[in-house]
């Protein structure tokens, strides 16, 4: 293999690495200092999940809605069936998928620029949101 090529490996592994470092770096301290407040939709979501751990149907939709299914709400139920139910394991849940939602962020902006450059900038983009999106956890 080159070592020019590896370089650039190399290089892009770390800036990806820092960038998902500074997003969950912000998204720890946002749930250790429980810096924002439990809103209605995590609630519903942490709802569904105490159901399905109680045994009832796992839903198709979210609460209320006709649409959004329920695949986070069977994470976070599996998360309270390890760690406990709690606002901040429901949290701890919602990083995780964050954190994919930047890998794929990452992936499709490589795959349509085909410039790592380009890909790292998106995902820093997506890694420190604006202020208003900051008052979401999720």
């Amino acid at each position: 293999m080159n070592p020019f090529f590896r370089f650039h490996i190399r290089r892009d592994g770390v800036a990806l690495f820092l960038i998902l470092g500074l997003a969950l770096l912000l998204r720890a301290w946002i749930i250790a200092t429980d810096g924002i407040a439990f809103e209605s939709d995590e609630a519903i979501v942490d709802l569904m999940a105490r159901h399905i751990n109680q045994g009832k149907p796992i839903p198709t939709f979210f609460y209320g809605q006709p649409y959004m299914g329920s695949l986070n709400a069977v994470a976070v139920a599996g998360a309270f069936r390890l760690l406990g139910e709690s606002v901040e394991t429901g949290r701890i849940v919602y990083a995780a998928i964050f954190v994919l939602t930047l890998f794929s962020g990452y992936g499709l902006a490589h795959a349509v620029s085909s410039s790592s450059r380009v890909a790292a900038m998106a995902l820093l983009l997506m890694a420190v949101p604006t202020a208003s999106a900051m008052l979401s956890t999720r």
